[in-house]
């Protein structure tokens, strides 16, 4: 997601970023797991806690787009009681609806799928972390 970084820092096994979009300002803190502290560096894990202001910030973005989708149908239903809804305002009006709805599907989708994929993503990313690091250090012992 658009936005800009305010703050990255590692203290200790914590990375934490900061991060300001159009949807609100997040801070968002990794971990380094006992397991990965042999590859655990700044650019990963301030990646890592990008990543998750991303995920808030379309968690955000998902909630308000579905308000305005229920504020959009709640005039739609009003407006339906007093006028033909064959109208071009009402036609207008129910696109608008509809627009909504698509936009609130769109980044509620979306959300789901970086929620859903963040653990995978991460695994993928320290695996090839290894593989790079395994591949250094063979070079090294045959030199």
């Amino acid at each position: 997601m658009k936005g800009h970084i305010l703050k990255a820092e590692m203290v200790g096994d914590v990375t934490t970023v900061t991060k300001q979009t159009k949807y609100g300002t997040f801070t968002c803190s990794v971990k380094v797991h006992e397991e990965d502290r042999d590859i655990a560096n700044l650019y990963d894990g301030c990646y890592f806690a990008e990543m998750k202001c991303d995920i808030e910030a379309y968690r955000v973005k998902a909630q308000r787009m579905k308000e305005r989708a229920i504020s959009a149908s709640h005039i739609y239903h009003v407006m339906t009681s007093s006028c033909d809804i064959s109208d071009p305002c009402m036609i207008k009006l129910w696109n608008q609806v509809c627009v909504a709805w698509n936009l609130y599907e769109e980044a509620n989708s979306t959300y789901e799928i970086l929620r859903d994929s963040y653990s995978a993503l991460v695994e993928v990313s320290l695996n090839g972390r290894r593989r790079v690091r395994e591949q250094i250090n063979k070079k090294r012992n045959l030199s």
